[in-house]
């Protein structure tokens, strides 16, 4: 039987985890992103600003000054400052994505010490040998966590994570099966003119390289873990009453 009872867990599913899922989605859309949105107003006026630092260094009468050269210089340094901020901004809604992913394995766990083990069992810690006793202690109880839709789509959320903090690997070569759109060039960098071929390797991910996660999938996976919590306390209270 689950501690507490399943009125408990449902309510504090609904009071406490999706609420957090909630906020932590809400400071990514609509605190962090909204202050990256000028970032091509920005290198309009860096590219204003350095041709004027240009134009204004002293010249000897004998120098030539081309204007269009100082144009030139003054827009590759607006060009590099839009490419490394859309980049970083790409590498935010990763780095929120994979924090997603360990809030969600951060409160499973929580709900498994709390609500599943029994007085005097040893509290589980999240490693890959703990998810298995957590599964399986999950099944003891009527709880077949891989037949819920949303933990199937949450499992794509983990390799996810994983290419975010680890890079090229195992879970990069899986997730290019699920999402390969993941791996192809943003857009922002299409229109500037760059190469459009899939990437094969993924390398620098949490600096927006490699990897582009789009803020859609970003908001879908943080309403996959809602459902699952959902989902779950459904179960919770199925269990209790087919028990009664």
């Amino acid at each position: 039987m689950i501690n507490f009872g399943a009125q408990y867990w449902t309510y504090y599913f609904e009071s406490i985890f999706i609420r957090q899922i909630d906020y932590f989605m809400g400071c990514l859309i609509d605190r962090i992103l909204p202050s990256l949105d000028t970032i091509e107003e920005e290198a309009k006026k860096i590219a204003e600003e350095e041709y004027e630092r240009l134009n204004n260094l002293p010249a000897g009468p004998d120098d030539f000054i081309d204007p269009a050269e100082l144009a030139e210089r003054a827009q590759d340094k607006a060009i590099d400052y839009y490419i490394m901020m859309s980049s970083m901004k790409r590498g935010l809604v990763g780095l929120f994505t994979s924090g997603l992913y360990h809030l969600f394995e951060q409160q499973i766990f929580l709900f498994f010490n709390r609500g599943v083990l029994k007085y005097g069992e040893k509290e589980a810690i999240i490693l890959p040998s703990e998810w298995k006793r957590l599964k399986i202690r999950f099944a003891n109880e009527g709880i077949e966590l891989e037949s819920f839709i949303s933990f199937q789509k949450i499992e794509i959320l983990r390799l996810t994570s994983n290419v975010i903090k680890h890079a090229e690997g195992h879970s990069a070569e899986k997730l290019k099966q699920f999402k390969p759109e993941y791996f192809m060039p943003s857009n922002d960098l299409l229109e500037l003119g760059f190469p459009s071929p899939v990437k094969l390797q993924v390398r620098l991910p949490l600096a927006g390289e490699d990897l582009n996660i789009p803020l859609d999938d970003f908001i879908q996976y943080c309403e996959h873990i809602i459902s699952f919590w959902r989902e779950l306390g459904e179960k919770l209270l199925e269990i209790e009453r087919r028990n009664i």
